[in-house]
């Protein structure tokens, strides 16, 4: 497989470091991008096996402010022990065997789903109630001659352009409950700036960081008590799935299979490609059929550039600089 680095400059970082991936594989070529964007952690990831199975991972580590700072285990966060077990888990129970080639690809993750119970409360015995609050999101494929089989879990997403020109593109299982996150977030940010008499539309990217860093510490357990209530409950409307080592998991995953011969293209991403208003404001479709007009113009990199470009222009209202961006398209 074929690896580079592409430098992105003139965004909010001097300088990104993308790596890109690239090869081929049995029904066709594939290509890809990592983009670490402010995030100090690696809790993003992706897959690739000699088997056919391709995926992108956006994982997240325990609600967490500089009060109540990262639980760290062996220099890693608990998302980044999330993510390395999920590509390792999925890579070992892959391997080239007569046996592997056969498994479906929904045995494959809940495989992975029980490694990263394993490793976080059995290897680093993380207390319960925090582990289940530490998870990933995943979009993940394996084709086959005839079956493409997939997999969705959280905010990765899964676009399929068929060659008949329509798309599947799934839901962002994650959107009521980030619509709930977002405001809570806004209004806490509006809610300090007016305390500490700061304007919202002048303020520093000092004074931002300042502002951030109280909103965390205030947000933080508003958080954790909507993931609680909202990870792996089918019962709750804002409830969403996460491959966090809950077997609760397999009620909330979406599973699809597609005839491997209708696909023309598939995209996988995590969440960070695309800005947060065009996730929450779009129709599903018309979303879809943007990133597809837009892969096939400007390619992933050039959406990924876009994306920079507006994570810098939104200034107050951005609480993250930048976001991690893991990307993905298998043309077949």
């Amino acid at each position: 497989m074929e690896q580079k680095v592409w430098i992105m400059e003139d965004c909010m970082l001097d300088i990104e470091r993308f790596e890109l991936f690239s090869d081929k594989f049995d029904f066709g070529e594939f290509s890809g991008l990592y983009g670490p964007g402010s995030s100090k952690r690696k809790e993003d990831g992706w897959v690739v096996t000699k088997e056919n199975i391709f995926g992108v991972f956006d994982a997240f580590s325990e609600p967490n402010s500089p009060d109540h700072p990262l639980l760290i285990k062996e220099g890693e966060s608990l998302g980044e022990i999330n993510v390395r077990t999920i590509e390792k888990s999925i890579t070992e129970e892959s391997q080239g065997d007569s046996v592997s080639q056969t498994k479906q690809l929904s045995d494959i993750i809940e495989c992975a789903n029980t490694s990263v119970w394993t490793v976080k409360n059995v290897v680093f015995s993380v207390p319960r109630e925090i582990s289940r609050l530490a998870g990933a999101s995943a979009a993940l494929v394996k084709p086959d001659e005839k079956l493409t089989e997939t997999i969705t879990i959280g905010d990765c997403f899964l676009l399929v352009s068929f060659k008949n020109g329509k798309p599947y593109f799934s839901k962002n299982q994650v959107k009521k409950h980030d619509k709930m996150m977002h405001a809570e977030i806004s209004r806490l940010k509006y809610q300090i700036a007016k305390e500490w008499k700061i304007n919202p539309k002048k303020t520093s990217q000092s004074e931002n960081k300042k502002i951030n860093d109280e909103m965390w510490n205030r947000f933080r357990p508003f958080l954790e008590k909507a993931r609680t209530e909202a990870i792996n409950n089918p019962d709750l409307l804002s409830g969403y799935a996460s491959l966090n080592g809950d077997p609760n998991l397999v009620k909330m995953w979406r599973i699809n299979n597609f005839n491997t011969e209708d696909i023309h293209k598939i995209i996988l991403f995590s969440d960070g490609l695309i800005p947060w208003n065009l996730l929450k404001n779009m129709e599903t479709n018309t979303l879809g059929k943007y990133i597809i007009e837009m892969e096939k113009r400007i390619g992933l990199m050039g959406i990924a550039q876009s994306t920079r470009s507006y994570e810098e222009a939104s200034g107050f209202e951005n609480y993250v600089s930048q976001h991690e961006i893991t990307a993905m398209v298998l043309k077949f």
